[in-house]
């Protein structure tokens, strides 16, 4: 039987620590021990991840808003050992409402490990910018999969940008951390056609990442430059979904920008993949470093 998940307004409110509610944060005795027990395996299978980093990134003293992308179910945990080994822990990611309806003890993880659900068919977008911000404010980074699904098409580009992790930076003044994985992909036929059908396209692994690491690549961080001028200013939180529209649509300009960093980052990734010994510098010539998981 599916379990019901609430994600109103008032679930998001409380989640936020408002209307006499604590704040929510990540368990970290539960969290460390189901690290431990997931880690180990993929590392059997793909290796030690390989990630990389600016120092702009290593040295940030705010929290940030993660955007990465979504190839395979893997990418839950190695984004959680990526961010943890730069620096932004405890990153709470955000997921589709699927994942917290299926089995009991799969959605006590996801809430212990920080996560918690939108629904992709009707976001409560009032609630989720909400929460976005009452978790900033604690000092809290957010996990954003900010292509919206999980993307088995195309899988060496970047599919779209969502919007809402840009309206959270514009209403927050947080910055955007993009990062980009490559090393767990799997393309389907094309969607229009068969999207199940065989595998035309696969990363190519072997144990111990002997053939083919996964690799992990995070870009400078990205504040979004908003004439703020005419936008509302709230003491506390929006209290009315027209209060984000403004926001909404500056936001909503930074889309092509942020889509372009994300598909420089992946291609990077792919071409560290294929040559660990290229110039470690970003596409903008930002020099990168490599740092080891805390798990290895």
């Amino acid at each position: 039987m599916a379990i019901e998940v609430d994600t109103s307004l008032e679930r998001y409110r409380a989640l936020a620590g408002l209307d006499g509610h604590e704040i929510s944060r990540v368990d970290p005795e539960v969290s460390e021990r189901a690290r431990k027990r997931i880690l180990p395996i993929l590392h059997l299978r793909h290796g030690e991840p390989e990630i990389y980093a600016p120092q702009s990134v290593l040295t940030l003293d705010e929290p940030g808003i993660i955007i990465t992308n979504h190839r395979h179910m893997l990418d839950i945990p190695l984004s959680i050992e990526a961010t943890e080994a730069v620096g932004l822990n405890d990153a709470r990611m955000i997921g589709k409402v699927s994942l917290f309806s299926k089995f009991k003890w799969f959605t006590n993880w996801l809430e212990a490990n920080g996560g918690y659900p939108v629904d992709r068919d009707d976001p409560n977008l009032l609630g989720l910018m909400t929460l976005g911000l009452a978790l900033l404010r604690d000092d809290q980074n957010l996990l954003y999969y900010v292509e919206g699904t999980r993307v088995d098409y195309d899988v060496l580009n970047i599919a779209q940008v969502n919007e809402g992790a840009l309206i959270l930076a514009a209403l927050s003044g947080a910055p955007l951390i993009p990062n980009t994985i490559a090393g767990v992909a799997k393309q389907r036929r094309d969607k229009s056609e068969e999207p199940r059908g065989p595998v035309t396209y696969k990363d190519k692994c072997a144990p111990f990442g002997m053939q083919g690491k996964v690799v992990s690549v995070f870009g400078d961080p990205i504040h979004l430059e908003i004439d703020r001028t005419e936008l509302p200013v709230f003491e506390g939180y929006p209290e009315r979904l027209r209060d984000l529209v403004k926001y909404t649509r500056a936001a909503r300009e930074f889309v092509p920008e942020v889509h372009g960093v994300m598909q420089q980052l992946l291609d990077y990734a792919y071409k560290m993949r294929k040559n660990p010994f290229i110039d470690r510098r970003l596409p903008n010539g930002t020099e990168v470093d490599r740092v080891r998981s805390i798990y290895y």
